[in-house]
């Protein structure tokens, strides 16, 4: 089957010198760019023609850090998001409580403290308000941390004689050494007590998803998920269901167990594959856990958490690099991202060659370590949407001098590390278009900051929306496949209402999607 994609910008790799317009499709791969005239030379008799004029197709884009069951779940979770109150977040979850019956947990996410009017971090007591009946987990905006009542706790055994677990932190009582309400990092202690949706409501969760990313022109995703929610996946797959690219990370935790299953049930499908493995250096800005070199604001002995000593991280990347994998990495804090370089750099020598490694987030950055970077060849994942809710914090936490550092798009930019996008949804908003003009600008549109935040760290328009598709196949292991509108490439393609070079730049966030096409299918059409 032949389709012709004609009369609109195309963004191919020498978009500043090339006037092409035209692209032809046969099955699932490209296999010509050119104007509309010769496109239409070598379109069969029954090809398929699509005319579109003033939009513009770039190659697919690739959300690069995603939790897709987890986006799933959150739709039917208390939403806490841009609420400005304490009790704004009380009543929300006193609504839900309303509709549940006794002895059911609630469980929502989104809250941020750092909002709120009261400038204070929640207890276990302010849930006990309003859910005494009703174990109940609230979890943070940035994923790091949980809010929890009294019944939460209780069902979950976490006492005042539960031992302090590595690389997290239970918030404490200080007269009774009860918890306080707020778990750091290893959410998973209370957490684990939850009942999960079976596998049916699990793939429901996810087919939604999936017309969710298809929406905003989003072609595959790279999931940090579990090896339960990859094996709904492949059940997915199995079932025709799949039409989103999946590319599945594995938890260092989970390594063996997925290693053991996927010999039973190993594919070379390049609609669902799975490669790296994914670990934590620190935590999160808005929980005051990433690790950084000298302390918090204020603080004379807080540098954040550290989920793994200096010789553990090197044992857990050679054994990644042992199975032939690569590792991605989560890094916040500038000490945790060095930390990152150092045991990367010692597995190497033991493991030499190309692993195509990922460092993730990279907020609070120093300009010697993104060079090491550079030299080492590590991808940098960026979610730029962040800045919009992290700036008042990374100031108050950091101090105005090393947020000079914080964010640093440019700077990497200019080094030349590889870009890698993202949403890291839930945490925040899918819409590539919106994090595109984010990296341009620098400040919000109807949100702050109203100005650019440090706009000597902008980056420009080409950049940014490479960010989304220029190194997708070498960070997936397929650069054949993917990253470029080339003959021979999947026709995977984002097709834009309009040309966001034509665009004002605090106007790109609102184009809207035309078309999203995955394997040469129309998937969404608006």
């Amino acid at each position: 089957m032949y389709t012709a994609f004609l009369s609109a910008t195309i963004f191919t790799p020498n978009i500043k010198t090339e006037n092409q317009e035209a692209i032809l499709v046969k099955d699932s791969s490209i296999v010509a760019v050119g104007s509309n005239q010769e496109i239409e030379a070598l379109c069969p008799v029954d090809t398929e023609k699509i005319h579109l004029p003033g939009c513009f197709i770039s190659p697919g884009f690739v959300d690069a850090h995603t939790h897709v069951w987890s986006l799933g779940y959150t739709l039917s979770m208390v939403d806490l998001r841009g609420l400005t109150s304490l009790k704004a977040c009380q009543e929300a979850i006193a609504k839900a409580a309303e509709k549940t019956e006794p002895g059911q947990w609630i469980v929502g996410r989104n809250w941020n403290q750092n909002i709120w009017k009261e400038q204070r971090e929640p207890t276990r007591h302010d849930l006990d308000e309003v859910t005494p009946d009703n174990p109940t987990v609230m979890i943070r905006i940035c994923g790091h941390a949980n809010w929890c009542n009294t019944k939460a706790f209780e069902l979950a055994g976490v006492t005042a004689t539960t031992p302090e677990p590595f690389g997290g932190k239970i918030e404490r009582e200080p007269d009774t050494n009860n918890p306080a309400g707020l778990i750091r990092e290893k959410r998973e202690l209370v957490e684990y007590a939850i009942p999960l949706p079976d596998t049916k409501m699990r793939k429901e969760a996810f087919l939604k998803c999936q017309e969710i990313f298809f929406s905003h022109g989003i072609t595959a995703v790279h999931s940090f998920e579990t090896l339960a929610e990859y094996k709904i996946l492949h059940e997915l797959e199995q079932e025709g269901k799949l039409k989103l690219r999946i590319y599945h990370t594995v938890h260092e935790d989970e390594q063996d167990d997925f290693d053991t299953w996927n010999r039973t049930h190993h594919s070379k499908s390049d609609m669902l594959w799975h490669g790296h493995i994914k670990m934590f250096a620190d935590g999160s800005l808005g929980a005051k856990s990433a690790y950084l070199h000298e302390p918090y604001e204020g603080s004379v002995n807080n540098y954040g958490i550290s989920c793994m000593t200096p010789e553990e991280m090197v044992t857990n990347v050679e054994r990644a690099y042992a199975t032939g994998r690569g590792v991605i990495i989560h890094a916040i804090g500038d000490r945790a991202l060095t930390q990152c370089l150092d045991a990367i750099e010692a597995a190497r020598k033991k493991y030499p060659g190309s692993h195509n490694d990922r460092i993730e987030h990279l907020q609070l950055t120093r300009t010697e370590d993104l060079e090491r970077m550079k030299k080492m060849d590590i991808g940098a994942g960026i979610q730029p949407v962040a800045i919009l809710t992290d700036w008042e914090v990374a100031e108050k936490s950091w101090g105005q001098q090393r947020c000079k550092y914080a964010y640093a798009w440019k700077t990497m930019a200019d080094i030349g590390l590889r870009f890698l996008f993202s949403s890291d949804a839930p945490i925040e908003p899918i819409n590539p278009m919106l994090a595109i003009q984010t990296a341009v600008i620098r400040r919000g549109t109807g949100c702050s900051p109203t100005t650019a935040w440090y706009p000597e760290q902008c980056i420009d328009l080409e950049t940014a929306l490479k960010g989304y598709f220029e190194h997708s196949g070498w960070a997936n292991g397929k650069p054949e496949l993917f990253g470029a509108i080339t003959p021979g490439k999947k026709a995977d393609l984002t097709i834009l209402g309009k040309n966001p070079f034509s665009m004002a730049q605090d106007k790109i966030g609102s184009i809207q999607i035309k078309m999203t096409v995955v394997n040469g299918k129309i998937v969404y059409k608006k």
